[in-house]
């Protein structure tokens, strides 16, 4: 980028935004307001550098519009794939819901035992802890 460009991003399109993304993107998942804006000046001074290398006019409010408006639909820097469930884009699709494995499931039964999420998935394989037990136990006897 040149000089002339970096003195464009910083005086015009880095203060806008400062100023607006805090209050127009909706943060997702653990996303806060300054890594948002963090977000938004590195896509902002990446599509400075593809308009200055394609010989392209930088107009300063435009590209801080366009930025935004990728920041909103779930588009980050980083990229803006809708498959990944923990992707911000999928998230505010509402095509995903995240859990934690230690929310409490509760049981229909009669039983009054706290019961965690992780606790009722059903893996197809011991885990380690189970071998280990298991190999301590037949060499004791």
């Amino acid at each position: 980028m040149s000089p002339a460009a970096q003195q464009l991003f910083m005086q015009q399109i880095a203060p806008i935004l400062i100023a607006a993304v805090p209050r127009v993107v909706v943060p997702v998942g653990a996303e806060d307001a300054d890594e948002l804006v963090q977000d938004a000046l590195v896509a902002a001074c990446e599509a400075v550098h593809r308009l200055e290398k394609r010989g392209q006019q930088i107009i300063p409010r435009s590209v801080a519009y366009y930025t935004i408006q990728r920041l909103q639909s779930g588009r980050r820097s980083t990229g803006g794939g809708r498959t990944d469930v923990l992707s911000p884009g999928c998230q505010l699709d509402g095509n995903a819901s995240i859990s934690s494995l230690d929310e409490p499931v509760h049981a229909s039964d009669e039983e009054n035992d706290d019961l965690a999420l992780g606790d009722v998935l059903a893996a197809r394989k011991d885990d380690p802890s189970q071998i280990a037990a298991r190999n301590l136990k037949s060499r004791r006897m």
